[in-house]
Order: C-alpha cells, then sequence, then structure tokens
C-alpha cells in the first residue's frame, strides 16, 4: 500500500495538485458525470453519474487525473479514455 502512495507522490512532482479528500465528491461541469473523488494512495478515480451510479476506476494516475481535470468535456474524455481501459468496480453494488 505504501508503495503506491509513494509512486503517486513522485507522479505530482511537477504539477499543481488539486485538494484531494478520499471521501468527499467533488462536482464536475458535464452533461453525463455527476462528480469525482479520487484516493491517490490506491490510484482509484470514483466517478458519479448524473444517473446516480457510481463506479470505481482502478490504476488512474496522478497524471491521468490532471488529464481528465483538464478536458474540456468530460465525457467524451470518460467515453474515449475511461470506459473499458481500467478495471472498473459498481460502487452502488459494493
Amino acid at each position: 500500500m505504501q508503495e503506491h502512495h509513494q509512486v503517486a507522490a513522485a507522479e505530482w512532482e511537477g504539477m499543481v495538485q488539486p485538494e484531494i479528500n478520499v471521501e468527499e465528491w467533488i462536482p464536475v461541469r458535464s452533461d453525463y458525470l455527476a462528480a469525482y473523488r479520487y484516493d491517490p494512495s490506491r490510484l482509484y478515480l470514483d466517478i458519479r453519474f448524473k444517473n446516480g451510479a457510481e463506479w470505481r476506476y482502478k490504476g488512474a494516475t496522478p497524471r491521468f487525473l490532471q488529464t481528465f481535470l483538464e478536458a474540456p468535456s468530460k465525457g467524451k474524455f470518460f467515453h474515449k479514455n475511461i470506459k473499458g481501459h481500467f478495471q472498473s468496480e459498481d460502487l452502488n453494488k459494493a
């Protein structure tokens, strides 16, 4: 577990690190996605959809999170770069 945190911390070098609270959902501007939260120690990117579904995507690096946050369209980014590219877990069924 500690190894992941060290890798994640090293990846933030040279980037502006967003404030991270792994329990808090952060709203996003999107017609498709409602919010996200990120756990840098486990590299989990959780996404809440407008329809209420919540999914966890495993292996999302800090650099990937930054790219997601900078994307002009979060929904398009999700479909092109997240869906089907990460091991995922339905949080509503967990």
